[in-house]
């Protein structure tokens, strides 16, 4: 199975590991799709920086789209694989 990296911010990629954050808003790119399995890189002043996220992986769960999410914008739902 194919694998994703969607890049973060170091506070959003905090949430996300502790579980409070379980949806981001992306660029919409064919590749993010339901059951899809993605990885998180940490950007701190544009460059990657190491994270304790960069070692999850996690499985979209659902994409939405549309009203009132602007054109071009997902909103990303997913959870950590087991």
């Amino acid at each position: 199975m194919t694998m994703y990296t969607i890049k973060t911010m170091p506070n959003e990629a905090d949430d996300i590991l502790k579980g409070d954050k379980q949806f981001v808003f992306r660029e919409a790119k064919p590749q993010y799709e339901v059951g899809t399995n993605v990885t998180f890189a940490v950007v701190d002043s544009k460059r990657i920086t190491p994270h304790p996220i960069e070692d999850r992986v996690y499985r979209i769960t659902y994409i939405e789209r549309g009203e009132p999410i602007q054109d071009g914008i997902l909103a990303i739902g997913f959870r950590p694989v087991k």
